[in-house]
């Protein structure tokens, strides 16, 4: 095994890091940037990269959750693996094309924190909630017993069906958004990343249907080898509270482990959005958001809100 496909089955890995995935929602505006030494591969790390205002930014994409430069380390001991993976993400970034902004979220299982750290970045904890393969049984019973029978209730109401109609998610999500606020979807975007994800079989949309057929909530599910992410959502708010949420919560939750990933919930924004979340019983996990700007971008930043990123532009949740 050479090292470019060791690093390619690292369980860091994860769907946002492929190749794929960068020409779906950002086509032509990504970059990778490799370390190799004697020719062998010892660090990569895809981004996009792009301009705002004569300011240089490396980015996650749009709809892109969490990302990660790879890095191989090589030792086992913890000090030197810690000094390695240092060493290799500071030579890896010094390579990397000049730029005044960076921002990327590490996924939860991510040893690059820390690293980042030490080299003079600012970590901010993030939070999801994640399902690793504990019997459903006891999720069932650990879970807070109001949001159970909200699940029991709507299973009574409500039917969920598994699709792959992308039109139908959308024209609920359009229909969600002219009652709440102003919609920032980028759904040529979302078309091509689901279109792609479904190419590899690895996409799904669920949808909670009531007795007049009227589509309540819906959710699309994307994976990899490790994770089932419950990438977007949307609900009619006139047909539902979050009782059909709940439901496409726990159903998600059942496919996920059917299909034998883990389950991630996929962040939260809001307060309000993590309280909900939380009562699902699922353990909390941190992704590790990391950002570095240089002086003179933050100076300008705090005088003109202009410079600011638009809120399409922070895809971290």
């Amino acid at each position: 095994m050479d090292q470019l496909t060791q690093i390619s089955t690292d369980r860091s890995r994860t769907i946002f890091t492929e190749d794929w995935w960068f020409d779906a929602v950002c086509p032509g505006a990504w970059e990778r940037h490799e370390l190799r030494r004697d020719g062998a591969l010892f660090a990569s790390f895809s981004f996009q990269f792009y301009k705002k205002m004569g300011f240089r930014y490396v980015a996650m994409p749009n709809l892109t959750r969490t990302l990660e430069p790879m890095v191989m380390p090589g030792a086992r001991k913890p000090v030197s693996r810690l000094q390695s993976s240092t060493a290799l993400l500071k030579e890896l970034i010094a390579g990397m094309p000049r730029h005044d902004r960076l921002e990327i979220c590490l996924p939860p299982d991510s040893e690059l924190a820390l690293p980042f750290g030490l080299l003079g970045y600012r970590n901010t904890a993030t939070f999801t909630f994640r399902h690793e393969g504990e019997p459903l049984d006891e999720v069932w019973k650990g879970m807070d017993q109001k949001t159970r029978n909200i699940i029991s209730t709507s299973r009574k109401r409500l039917s969920v069906e598994r699709h792959h109609d992308l039109d139908r998610y959308v024209r609920l999500s359009r229909g969600s958004s002219k009652s709440g606020g102003a919609d920032k979807t980028d759904y040529d975007g979302l078309r091509r990343a689901f279109d792609a994800c479904l190419l590899r079989d690895q996409a799904t949309i669920l949808t909670a249907v009531d007795d007049q057929r009227r589509d309540v909530a819906s959710v699309i599910l994307i994976w990899d080898r490790q994770e089932l992410y419950y990438w977007m959502s949307a609900r009619d708010r006139t047909l539902s509270g979050n009782a059909a949420n709940s439901l496409l919560v726990w159903q998600a939750l059942e496919f996920a482990s059917a299909i034998g990933c883990r389950f991630d919930l996929d962040g939260f924004i809001t307060p309000q959005s993590g309280v909900f979340l939380s009562k699902f019983g699922l353990k909390a996990a941190v992704r590790t958001y990391i950002s570095n700007v240089n002086p003179l971008w933050s100076t300008l930043s705090g005088m003109r809100g202009i410079f600011r990123p638009a809120p399409q532009e922070v895809s971290y949740r």
